[in-house]
């Protein structure tokens, strides 16, 4: 990804400038002009492309572990109604046997 986005950016700087079109008498000071602009627009793609992505991990992190949070509520809920129904289970149980002693 990065040789294309690097060429893409060359690519259009490019067609400004032919090398074919230059005349002998001029100096081939453009081109070098256009690989740094070409770099410098390349390096601030590069970082926007990574701060958003920064913010998307971030954003995934969190939803992560807001529906890990909201499980282990669920769990926990489930769970606790699970031992309130075996407590009341061994309670009648407990009962059942003291009337058969």
């Amino acid at each position: 990804a990065r040789h294309k986005a690097l060429h893409h950016a060359g690519a259009q700087q490019g067609q400004e400038q032919h090398p074919s079109t230059v005349s002998a008498g001029q100096p081939p000071a453009p081109p070098l002009r256009d690989t740094s602009q070409a770099l410098e627009i390349t390096q601030y793609f590069f970082e926007a492309v990574s701060t958003q992505m920064e913010k998307w991990y971030e954003r995934k992190i969190e939803e992560a572990r807001s529906q890990a949070n909201q499980r282990a509520q669920q769990d926990k809920a489930a769970l606790k109604e699970h031992i309130k129904s075996l407590e009341e289970e061994l309670s009648k149980l407990r009962t059942k046997v003291q009337k058969e002693s």
